[in-house]
């Protein structure tokens, strides 16, 4: 497999690192609030949250990746 090939297929995996992260915080920080008064923990928003993170970094990246291919 070409060098290159391999740089398009792990080239988000900073992003991912980074939103997982960031998930991962903001999971725990609302865990910690709600198993307080011991109920039931939305986490919905937190997933779209990432999302649209994840989403919106994955493309500026692949912009730039397009742009050095151009």
């Amino acid at each position: 497999m070409p060098e290159s090939t391999v740089q398009t297929m792990f080239s988000n995996i900073e992003i991912i690192q980074n939103v997982n992260k960031e998930f991962y915080q903001n999971l725990e920080n609302r865990m910690k609030r709600h198993s307080e008064i011991n109920a039931t923990v939305p986490v919905g928003d937190l997933f779209k949250k990432m999302v649209l993170i994840f989403l919106k970094s994955a493309t500026r990246s692949n912009f730039d990746l397009i742009g050095r291919l151009l």
